[in-house]
């Protein structure tokens, strides 16, 4: 059980951290990869600090399996880096019984 109760703030914030990256994808998907307003351009590298990562593929065709690729990366970067925040969330702030 208290093994369990560690692990769980761990798994929650790499689903949210995949959710994130996948929700920015499918924006930019939607909106044709029109450049952000700054205020939201400020926003995504916050939340998904991965999506640097974009920023070396630049020649990378938008709608393509390559761009597809370069973010399922990206959002799995962003999945283990939220992932060792659970962790340290779990390790630090949760408490045994």
């Amino acid at each position: 059980m208290f093994a369990v109760r560690k692990r769980k703030p761990t798994l929650i914030l790499a689903l949210v951290g995949f959710a994130i990256a996948v929700s920015l994808f499918t924006y930019l998907e939607i909106s044709d990869y029109s450049a952000p307003r700054p205020l939201l351009r400020v926003a995504i590298f916050t939340f998904c600090p991965a999506s640097f990562l974009s920023l070396l593929f630049i020649d990378i065709e938008p709608h393509t399996v390559g761009a597809f690729g370069v973010w399922f990366v990206v959002a799995l970067m962003n999945s283990v880096l939220y992932g060792t925040i659970g962790t340290l969330v779990g390790r630090y702030f949760c408490k045994s019984d």
